[in-house]
């Protein structure tokens, strides 16, 4: 569970495929991330890391920064360090 299968869950359902995730990126830096993508975020995040979110933790989450100090807080083993 890493840095790379969040990028790999934003590519596959933002459609972007070198798209690369910075912790101040947010909806608006990508043309494809509507509501319903971030629906769909959501529930893929969901899915790949085996976690789940409710909707006052989600209401906190701003920018991808955000979210990966939330999926950090649930356990998740993610950093923006990359090898």
């Amino acid at each position: 569970m890493s840095m790379e299968l969040l990028t790999t869950v934003h590519r596959e359902i933002l459609g972007v495929a070198d798209l690369e995730l910075t912790p101040t990126m947010t909806s608006r830096d990508v043309e494809s991330w509507d509501s319903l993508a971030q629906v769909r975020l959501i529930i893929a995040i969901e899915k790949s890391f085996n976690i789940s979110f409710d909707i006052q933790e989600l209401a906190n989450v701003s920018h991808v920064g955000d979210m990966v100090t939330l999926m950090q807080k649930k356990g998740c083993e993610i950093s923006w360090n990359r090898v």
